[in-house]
């Protein structure tokens, strides 16, 4: 489809470009919308691309900002596991890479669909890895004050992922184009749930009124009447005003708001460490000539997708050829084939 035009909005000094990216996002977002209430279905596919196409473009663009401070793709093989500090603390072993990568379902998954399947064995697969930064104290031998020293508390950074990757594609901005489609897919996730919450209060008030109405048809004391009354018009005020947020005119003006405070719900930190090859953290003064000490730059993310509950990630563009990706297939195939007979 390509690039289709530049919309202007009203007094909205702010032009898009409609791309295929853009349109993708919208009918992502469309879609979501729909499965769980009926406040956006009153706008087609195309209207609802040019109502919302500001807000999805500084979404990608928010998107666009947290990826840049990404450090450069990390190549996954043998070599640069054993010189490049990143890629040794992300996994415990050169084997211990080559099995995660092979026993990963998503990149099984990928390796079965036929971008993979017509991709040359030397080209890359680049993928999107998610960890968690962990600190852990121990004790180990250090120098102090020109000795060397036992049982010295140490700390040692090292990365846990749970999973090899979120998202992969044959070239890099491929996969960036899922990274924006899938913090739209979260945002728009965190939006449906301030509907659900609004909806549950609003039956929670209706059940509310109802039970006070009821006392009202057997009290027959006029102060507590009045009481009562005075609750009954105050939750019906409340009921009301909620009525009103949850209607398809004041849901599609809320997810313009919504949209536009994309950067609330993620942000990034810059680390900086200054490492050995085992991940002993140095202090920052140190002498970063010595061979041994390796400074590390990588930004730590702050998600704010689920209520009330922060989770700290790091991200890493790492890449493999799908040669490699054969061979960590195969091992881990040969493993799980010979543990069946064991």
């Amino acid at each position: 489809m390509g690039l289709l035009s530049f919309l202007g909005f009203g007094n909205n000094k702010n032009k898009v470009e409609i791309t295929d990216n853009l349109i993708a996002a919208a009918q992502l977002a469309k879609t979501e919308l729909d499965n769980k209430n009926n406040y956006f279905k009153t706008l087609d596919n195309e209207d609802f691309c040019k109502k919302y196409a500001v807000e999805l473009a500084q979404v990608f663009a928010c998107c666009d900002t947290l990826m840049s401070k990404i450090p450069n793709v990390l190549e996954l093989n043998k070599n640069n596991f054993n010189t490049q500090p990143l890629i040794h603390l992300l996994f415990a072993s050169a084997d211990d890479m080559f099995n995660i990568i092979g026993a990963s379902d998503s990149m099984r998954n990928f390796a079965n669909n036929n971008e993979y399947i017509f991709l040359p064995d030397e080209n890359n697969i680049y993928a999107f890895l998610i960890a968690d930064k962990k600190i852990k104290k121990q004790f180990g031998v250090a120098e102090v004050d020109g000795k060397i020293v036992n049982d010295v508390m140490q700390n040692i950074l090292y990365f846990e992922n749970e999973y090899f990757a979120t998202a992969m594609a044959t070239d890099l901005e491929k996969l960036k184009n899922k990274l924006r489609l899938r913090f739209v897919f979260l945002l728009i996730q965190k939006y449906i749930k301030t509907i659900e919450i609004l909806q549950q209060q609003k039956e929670n008030l209706r059940s509310q009124i109802e039970l006070e109405k009821s006392k009202l048809l057997v009290n027959k004391n006029l102060p507590e009447i009045t009481i009562i009354q005075k609750n009954v018009d105050e939750l019906d005020t409340k009921y009301k005003e909620i009525s009103k947020i949850l209607t398809p005119e004041n849901q599609q003006q809320e997810l313009h708001k919504f949209l536009q405070n994309c950067n609330s719900f993620m942000s990034e930190q810059n680390m900086n460490y200054k490492v050995n090859a085992m991940g002993l953290i140095y202090d920052e003064n140190i002498d970063s000539n010595n061979n041994e000490i390796m400074e590390l730059d990588f930004p730590e993310f702050t998600l704010n997708f689920e209520e009330n509950n922060s989770t700290n990630k790091v991200g890493f563009f790492v890449a493999i050829t799908k040669k490699d990706i054969k061979y960590c297939i195969e091992k881990v195939n040969a493993i799980r084939s010979k543990s069946r007979f064991v």
